[in-house]
This record gives structure tokens, sequence and C-alpha cells, in this order.
């Protein structure tokens, strides 16, 4: 595999049979397909069925801590097509270009945001962070359709594990999609969850902050966690079998004072070490899981962006309403870099102890998000902040970590989109052929 790339099967479209009954098939299939488009175009308003067969079974969950069942009272819409690209593109890899005709994917009322990402509403004069597009070097990056990603999950639920990284791309997710439907929120014990009951798809959000498992007490001083990095997170990993894409996010806390123990034993580790041991524990229990057969979606170190010192030490990103040029980004070597290399090479090491059928991919946003400063609350993660000073009248801490809403954050869905094209489709293309000849050499 290689990383940063989107492909997934790309190189099995060349090993296709190139028999009479494929070119067949795919006459027939492309024929099916424009009467399709051609059927949608003309009665919108009509549900048809998914493309993904229904006699797929959807596990029954235990109410108590679980995600409810299915309901298959009603047919879902087929997902309609955007265009496609060549998916040996690096996506990763280009260039933000200013678009002043973007619009943003919603407003700032949706109901799923947070209020301190509401930057609009919390004073933030400017708006150009909301007109630039990401444009890879090697294609262009297709727009977010939110009726093909939920036809693609029907079915199906995907969860968002992880610290408030994952939360604010899951916000933006969901609002990005409700103007294709609103769903049904609930929750239980373990995890806030929300039903798109007529795509039959879930969303789940599960809280962990640094997805291995933590513990305080005994030995530990008062206020400070002991790290277990070679356990995964329990409040989380006995539910992986029940998802079928699992989207991770961690990093941020490591940050925070720890103590950090292998094997039991205290071990002397910087935060970036501890950091790539956990990203390979945590993926490692995944793609050993015998009982998983998912996508994991490992989502690359998200950017900050604070200058003249940390969140706690007056640091600061207010005033950048422009992305970083080409040529002038100078890498901080003690966070983003170096995060994102320990990461890096946890997510390496685990591909190399899979042993399941599961599928792992990275989602590599860190180079391209380096640049966008602009994009974060700064100042503006608060309505009161601008007329209240904090603790000893100083300023109140600003957000350069989390991502403004709607902003630069949305571009992520785009990217998870594409991966989960080459996962779920071309999984279903090579399967239909495969299913096709094989009914051919039978008759």
């Amino acid at each position: 595999m290689t990383w940063g790339s989107s492909k997934s099967y790309s190189s099995k479209t060349g090993a296709y049979p190139k028999t009479i009954v494929s070119w067949i098939f795919i006459s027939v299939a492309g024929l099916v397909l424009l009467r399709s488009l051609v059927s949608w175009d003309l009665e919108l308003n009509n549900t048809l069925t998914s493309s993904y067969s229904k006699s797929t079974s959807v596990p029954t969950y235990s109410k108590s801590t679980s995600v409810p069942t299915y309901s298959k009272s009603t047919s879902v819409p087929n997902a309609t097509r955007i265009p496609s690209f060549d998916s040996d593109c690096d996506l990763y890899n280009g260039t933000w270009i200013h678009d002043p005709t973007i619009k943003p994917a919603y407003t700032e009322a949706c109901p799923f945001m947070s209020s301190k990402l509401k930057c609009q509403a919390n004073g933030r004069p400017d708006k150009e962070y909301l007109n630039w597009r990401w444009k890879p070097s090697q294609c262009d990056l297709p727009p977010f359709d939110g009726m093909q990603f939920l036809g693609l999950l029907s079915e199906k639920t995907i969860a968002f594990i992880g610290d408030s990284i994952s939360r604010n791309f899951m916000e933006s997710l969901l609002c990005t999609l409700q103007h294709v439907e609103d769903p049904v929120t609930g929750s239980n014990r373990r995890m806030k969850i929300y039903n798109f009951e007529k795509s039959f798809v879930k969303i789940v959000r599960i809280w962990s902050s640094r997805l291995i498992n933590e513990t305080h007490g005994d030995f530990s001083t008062d206020g400070v966690s002991k790290l277990h990095l070679d356990v995964p997170d329990q409040h989380f990993i006995d539910l992986i079998p029940q998802f079928d894409v699992i989207v991770l996010s961690s990093g941020p806390w490591f940050e925070k004072p720890a103590m950090k123990l292998l094997n039991n034993e205290v071990v002397r580790l910087n935060m970036t070490q501890a950091y790539g041991i956990s990203v390979e524990t945590v993926l490692t229990s995944i793609v050993t899981h015998p009982q998983y057969k998912g996508i994991t979606i490992l989502s690359s170190y998200s950017p900050k962006h604070f200058a003249g010192g940390d969140w706690n030490e007056g640091g600061t990103c207010s005033g950048n309403v422009m992305p970083i040029g080409v040529g002038e980004l100078v890498e901080n070597k003690d966070t983003n870099k170096a995060m994102h290399e320990a990461q890096v090479m946890g997510f390496n090491n685990a591909v190399k102890k899979k042993k399941n059928k599961s599928k792992l991919r990275l989602m590599d946003i860190t180079q391209a998000f380096e640049y966008r400063r602009d994009g974060h609350p700064g100042c503006y993660n608060n309505p009161t902040k601008l007329t209240q000073p904090g603790p000893a009248g100083k300023p109140k801490p600003e957000d350069c970590l989390h991502w403004c809403m709607p902003g630069p954050i949305d571009t992520w869905n785009q990217f998870m989109l594409q991966i989960l094209i080459d996962e779920i489709e071309g999984k279903q293309i090579v399967a239909d052929v495969e299913n096709f000849e094989s009914e051919g050499k039978n008759s």
C-alpha cells in the first residue's frame, strides 16, 4: 500500500478476465446504468431500491449498549453518480485554489454543530476562509454527494471513534448530509446514534481521547492518567464487529502529562513515541479481530496553528484570513510533523500484522491542512470571549486546533467518500463480474 494514495482497486481493473462473457456483462451493465440515470432524472421523487442487495444480513445488536436494528419497511433512494477520477491519483498532494463561487454545504443553523465552531456567529468578521477548494496535483477532487454517500452505506453503520477532532469531523458530515435526510438522534451509555431511517444508515459517535486503555489511581499522581500503550480502549474495542466502517482520530491528548506503561511497567517515552505505539496498538487490535470485516479509516494528525505559545500560553491564530502560501510553510517539528510521522509508522506496522478480511486505509490530511492556518476558530470560539477577559484579566485561550464550520474540514468528507467508493463499489464490481462469469460457465 502507498501512503497518501487513494488507490485500492485500480490494480484490479487490469485483471478482469478478457472473455466474451465479460464484455457482454460490461455492455449490459452500461446500458442498465444509463437507463437508471435517465429514470432518476425523470422520476426524481420516486424511490428506487438500493444498489446494494437487501439480502445482505444486518447484525442484531443489544439495545442496552449497541446500535438498534434496522427497519426495512421502505426502499432506499438510488445514489446519484458523481464524476469519476483517476483512482491512481494521490488525493493528498496538491494545492488550495481560491474559488469565490464556492458555497458552503450548510449553514451555522445546523443543529448538529458545536456552538464553539460557529465562527461567524461568534463574531468572526472575514469569510474568505470559505472560498478555497483542494485541488490534487494529478486530478480533480469530486464534490461530496450526500445521496451517493448514503447509498454506499445502505444497511451499514459507520462509527466515528476518537477525540474532539473526530467529533468535529462527524458534525461536518452530519451537517452536510442534513439536506438529503434528517437523522433521528438517540444514544445509550456508550455512544451517540444518528439514524437515517429512510436510507438504512447509522452514524455513531464514541468518545475515546487516546484510543488506548487509560486508568487512574495506584502509584499515579493526582490528575495524571496511566496510559497502557499496548492495550486498546476497552470502552469500544468489543463493539467493533457491529460496525461496517470505523473512522479513527487521535493525537492532541498525548500532549497532556501522563504516565506511560508497556506490559504494566512504567516506561520512559516522549509524546511522539507514545503516540506511535498507541496507533499501532489500536489498529492491530482491529485488523486482527476475528469478527471484524469492515473498513477502517485512520484520519491522520490534524495540524494545529498556535503562534507565540500553545493554547494555555497565549498562543493565537486569529487574524489569519488566507492559507499559507506555497513555499511559505514552516513545519512545526515539535508537533504536526513529528506526530504525523509517528502515526504513519504505527499505521505501517499494523498493516504488516493484518490477519482478518478487513480493509485499512489512511486518510492523509496532515500536509494539505498544514496550509490552513485560517480555518480555525481562534478567538471566535465563544460569543462572550471578545467582551469578557479570561482568568487574571488575560485573554481567554484561543482555539487553533479545531476547525470552523462550515469551513476547510468539509473537504474531509470528500476524501472519505472517495475511499468508500474505492473499497465498496470497487469490491462490488469485481464480485459481480466473477459471479456473472461463474453463472455463464455453469449454464
